[in-house]
């Protein structure tokens, strides 16, 4: 049968909490903004000093230059990689440390969003309206509004104003 009674459970081994301590996940980030990333690293409680992790992206550059760089953590067992994109959507931040030769990962996503609109394209729902229905003695049709910046992303949270004058 089962013995229901609790027991003594000794763990041998070391603990490596590791994680992107920032930013949030889900962080609202804009396009063409450098953004730091921050990665710990604690073993046994303590923070590991000297470990390599390898930073990667799916949207952007790290540290300037490619989806991915190799950073060191410090005294405190953090390591740092500054993350871009100038494009808006989002992206996968991936860190992976290799705590004992095996490789460990731990992902955050990032939003990028522009808020600095360039233009803007008006668009009918629907396209087109047919002649009044029976009995009826007007059709509609609604005015959408998208603003985009320079580079074309669409701009989050972009307020304007149209308005229309009948000849």
């Amino acid at each position: 049968g089962v013995d229901p009674a609790p027991r003594p459970v000794t763990v041998v081994g070391t603990v490596t909490p590791f994680r992107i301590a920032s930013p949030a996940d889900g962080a609202e980030v804009t396009v063409d903004t450098d953004q730091t990333v921050v990665i710990q690293i604690r073993e046994s409680g303590v923070p590991a000093a000297g470990r390599s992790v390898v930073v990667t992206t799916t949207r952007g550059t790290v540290n300037g230059s490619t989806v991915s760089a190799t950073v060191v953590t410090n005294a405190n067992g953090e390591a740092s990689a500054l993350v871009r994109s100038s494009s808006a959507g989002q992206a996968t931040v991936t860190a992976t440390a290799f705590p004992g030769g095996v490789p460990n990962s731990v992902s955050s996503r990032i939003n990028y969003v522009s808020r600095t609109p360039a233009k803007i394209a008006l668009s009918l729902e629907p396209s087109s309206i047919g002649a009044n229905a029976a009995g009826s003695t007007s059709s509609g049709s609604g005015l959408v509004a998208t603003e985009r910046d320079g580079a074309d992303n669409p701009v989050k949270g972009a307020l304007g104003t149209v308005s229309a004058q009948d000849p």
